[in-house]
């Protein structure tokens, strides 16, 4: 999904899966399996619960984790102000509160945290 895929075919099924698919897509819409979406559905439910968990576990504010994505993302501060429609100086002001939550020194350290702590998405 995250390289563009708009659907998913068994290869042991592309014969009775294949025409629904392209309909499906060309509708602009996702096709998957009904096996398939459940497993995906019961996969995002157990991500999003332990990113949700993560982010009260180390009580990071709703600012403080738009700011952290962005961080993530490789935005500067002054991207992030503009993202974020606040000023540079309350994007610090963040930065200095995740990184205390966090216990880190560093924006590298402090996406890294992010991301085994999974309080962002890779």
């Amino acid at each position: 999904m995250q390289g563009g895929a708009a659907g998913y075919v068994f290869k042991n099924r592309v014969a009775t899966q294949l025409c629904e698919a392209i309909d499906t897509v060309t509708r602009s819409e996702i096709y998957l399996p009904s096996e398939v979406a459940s497993r995906f559905f019961r996969f995002f439910q157990a991500y999003s619960d332990s990113c949700v968990k993560a982010c009260h576990e180390v009580h990071l504010t709703e600012r403080e984790q738009e700011v952290l994505y962005w961080l993530t993302q490789g935005a500067s501060n002054e991207e992030i102000a503009k993202h974020l429609y606040v000023t540079v100086a309350t994007v610090k002001a963040h930065l200095t509160s995740i990184f205390e939550k966090l216990k880190v020194t560093s924006r590298t350290q402090a996406i890294v945290a992010a991301l085994k702590l999974g309080l962002v998405h890779a």
